[in-house]
This record gives C-alpha cells, sequence and structure tokens, in this order.
C-alpha cells in the first residue's frame, strides 16, 4: 500500500468553480475509506456493472468501513446506457433507504461512470458523486469529465447533463484485469493530447510501445498524470467559444466527428479508442488537404497509432458510402463540424463544417493504404 498518491485539484466553469479532487497513485484505492471522512453521508451506493462486480465488489466493500454500502448493478454493456436502467437504478436506491445525503459512487468503465454520474445529477436534485475508473480510458476520458450522458434508440448521448465529480480516484493497478486491447484502446486518448499539446509525450508515448512497456504499471501511471494534466490545462484556458456555425468544438473532439461513426457502423467491433485513432488519422489528412498538416506528419501518426495496435483493421461492413452516408444525413443539408489541427502540439483548433468533397477524398486515401 502506499502512503502518499499524485493528487490533482482543478476547477471547471460549467460547474460554478466546484472543486473537482483528482487522486491518482498505485494502490490508492485503499486510501478510499479516508477520502471518505470529507463528506457528510448516510450510506453509499456503488454503481458498476455485472463483470466488474465479480472482479472488486467484495474488495471495495471491504475497504470501505465508514458508512453502509449497497451495491446496484447493471448489464455490462453500451445498450444498457439508456433511462431504463437509470430509472430502475433510482429505484433501489430510493427503496433502499437512499436520501439527498447519500453517496453515488461508479466502479467501472465509461458506461457505468455515465450512468452513476447521470443519476448523481438528478436523484434528490443532485448527489454526490465519486467515480473509480477500472478502464484506462475511463481514467483519461469520461472519469475527470463533466459530461453524464445516456443514449437514446436513435442518438448516442443524446440526454445529459453536467455534473462534476466530488472525487475522481484512478488506480492503475485495476489494467491488470483489462486484455492488451483495452488497454491499447486506452492510449488513444493520451495519444490525442499527445498530437495536440506536448511533442515530447509522442515520443515518450511512442517509447512505450517500442519497448513493450505501455503495461507497466509505473509507467501507466505517469501517462495517466500527464494526459490528465494536459486535458485540465485545456478546459481552464481554451474555454468553449461560440461563432455563426454554432458550437466551436475543441481538441477534446480530436478524431470524433469520423470515429464516433465508425463506432456504430458495426457496433461492438471497434473500441471507442479504436474508432478515434482512425478518426483521427483520416481528419489529419483532412487537415493536410486544407492546408494545414504536413503529408509526412500524417503518415508519421498513422505509423505511431498502428504500432500501438490502434488501428484495428476496419470489416467488411465498413465501407466509403457508408461512412459518407452516415456523415452526410440524408434529413439535412448540414455538413457536420469538426475540429482540425493546425500543427502537432499546436492546440488551437480549426473548426469548421466538413466539405464533402474533401472528406470523400480522405476516405479514399485512407481505404487505399
Amino acid at each position: 500500500m502506499v502512503s502518499s498518491n499524485k493528487q490533482i485539484n482543478f476547477f471547471y466553469s460549467k460547474t460554478t468553480s466546484k472543486n473537482v479532487r483528482i487522486i491518482i497513485g498505485i494502490d490508492s484505492i485503499f486510501n478510499l475509506d479516508k477520502f471518505l471522512k470529507n463528506f457528510y453521508a448516510d450510506m453509499i451506493f456503488i454503481i458498476c456493472d455485472d463483470n466488474v462486480a465479480n472482479l472488486y465488489a467484495k474488495k471495495i466493500q471491504k475497504i470501505i468501513k465508514r458508512l453502509p454500502v449497497y451495491l446496484v448493478t447493471h448489464s455490462p454493456n453500451e445498450k444498457s446506457k439508456n433511462l431504463k436502467t437509470a430509472k430502475k437504478i433510482m429505484d433501489i436506491i430510493i427503496k433502499e433507504g437512499g436520501s439527498e445525503n447519500s453517496i453515488i459512487c461508479s466502479l467501472g468503465g465509461g458506461v457505468t461512470g455515465n450512468i452513476a454520474g447521470f443519476v448523481s445529477s438528478v436523484l434528490f436534485r443532485g448527489l454526490t458523486l465519486i467515480h473509480i475508473p477500472t478502464t484506462l480510458l475511463a481514467q483519461l476520458d469520461s472519469a475527470p469529465d463533466v459530461k453524464q450522458s445516456l443514449n437514446t434508440i436513435l442518438i448516442k448521448n443524446g440526454i445529459g447533463s453536467y455534473k462534476a465529480p466530488d472525487l475522481v480516484l484512478i488506480d492503475p493497478q485495476f489494467m491488470i484485469s483489462l486484455s492488451e486491447r483495452d488497454i491499447r484502446s486506452g492510449y488513444a486518448e493520451a495519444i490525442k493530447h499527445a498530437f495536440a499539446q506536448d511533442l515530447d509525450f509522442i515520443k515518450f508515448i511512442a517509447s512505450l510501445f517500442k519497448n513493450n512497456d505501455y503495461i507497466n504499471l509505473n509507467y501507466l501511471e505517469k501517462v495517466i498524470i500527464k494526459t490528465i494534466s494536459l486535458k485540465i490545462y485545456h478546459w481552464k484556458n481554451v474555454p468553449t467559444m461560440w461563432n455563426d456555425m454554432g458550437k466551436v468544438e475543441r481538441l477534446t473532439h480530436l478524431g470524433h466527428t469520423i470515429g464516433k461513426v465508425l463506432e456504430i457502423i458495426d457496433l461492438g467491433y471497434l473500441t471507442h479508442g479504436e474508432a478515434i485513432a482512425h478518426g483521427m488519422v483520416i481528419e489529419f489528412y483532412i487537415s493536410f488537404k486544407l492546408g494545414y498538416l504536413d503529408i509526412a506528419k500524417v503518415k508519421k501518426a498513422q505509423e505511431i497509432m498502428n504500432d500501438m495496435g490502434l488501428l484495428f483493421p476496419l470489416s467488411k461492413k465498413y465501407t466509403q458510402n457508408k461512412i459518407m452516408k452516415l456523415l452526410y444525413s440524408s434529413s439535412s443539408d448540414k455538413e457536420p463540424l469538426v475540429a482540425l489541427l493546425q500543427d502537432f502540439g499546436n492546440p488551437d483548433t480549426i473548426s469548421l463544417h466538413l466539405p464533402r468533397a474533401i472528406t470523400k477524398e480522405a476516405l479514399k486515401w485512407y481505404f487505399s493504404l
């Protein structure tokens, strides 16, 4: 057990200057009960999926001594991220004596974090929220964020709210239970911030994969701390702007315009990180065609992400026509908004509506590789 952990505190403007505490460290989970003394609470509800419950629920319940603990589980897949699941969980919490003084604690990946975050934002008009992310992608991406969302039949993340967590407890030890593919997928979030904000970080991540050190817990801890620090710096210094096109997407959206389409074409085939990595390469090429990125840098980025195992081969369900059809819905003349890099290491993204002709050319290039 470690005696001290890296602690990050930050304020996020969308949450009325609420202080969000992030604890990062190997074996930091063993300090959970100590951190709970900072909250006035009557009980804690741990929300997790069935798989995570089998792996970690009893361990976490033993660590917590100062509060009654109640476990609430849901099905372990993206399909459970909906209002039906959220309502079921809220009904259980109310039935088991939950109150406005209860704590909601997510234990799991991004799906669980979103469900728990949404429940905490609406039940009793807002409850204390703790995230204990057990996947690398959740540790780097969704857990520190304030966006809590559920899916509808028609729209991914179509329902949601802004709710900052009160505590995020990040322990690299959880990576031991993940597959190599899931760990590689999590690195997509790290390399995204590296491309946009820190050239040396690109080299560091590439070296971890070259030397097969990317699973080493000490290096993982460094990657987590660096990525979250870059993310928070961007949140604090580059606020969301609006112009005549609407919302100007920030660098956190890199790769997502095309990546989210790739993710839903063959649902479950690509991990989220893999889909975003494919999306980044295609969008980097679009930046090149618009006169920003040099083609040599685009190819280098592709090489790095390929060496990281992020560019998982696309199945036969992926076609240029299908991607174009989903990007440019026939029911709307509006072109999708995209965030593009001007250069690696420059977080000042360009936001524009994605021209059809250039997108088509970029897809043709990518499918020819």
